[in-house]
């Protein structure tokens, strides 16, 4: 996904998703885990500089990071078929948001 300097900092000032509805059942989403956001960042520089797997171009998955720190005890495996293109674009933008709010937190901290 592309983010333009206008859209991260609509990213900013926009509250947390904190629903998804799949296939007619909503789920609670959840904030990433500081693993998960590294494991994020490190896809993304995969996908960047090529070396990439199969599994790692699948835009599903970031999906189900979010549906996963909402509730662990989701059997991802009958979600994951009915997993939309608008999924993938609301749970890219809220990865991309904790991501910002993680990174300006952790900036901040360490300039105090």
């Amino acid at each position: 996904m592309d983010y333009t300097e206008d859209k991260i900092l609509a990213l900013q000032s926009k509250a947390p998703l904190r629903e998804m509805e799949i296939a007619g059942r909503v789920y609670p989403l959840g904030d990433l885990s500081d693993e998960q956001i590294v494991e994020y960042c490190a896809l993304g520089q995969r996908l960047v500089d090529g070396t990439a797997t199969d599994a790692d171009r699948n835009p599903r998955h970031v999906v189900l990071m979010v549906l996963w720190a909402g509730d662990k005890s989701l059997d991802l495996r009958t979600i994951y078929d009915h997993i939309t293109r608008e999924h993938v674009l609301a749970a890219g933008d809220e990865v991309m948001r904790q991501v910002l709010m993680r990174t300006l937190t952790t900036r901040h901290r360490g300039s105090a």
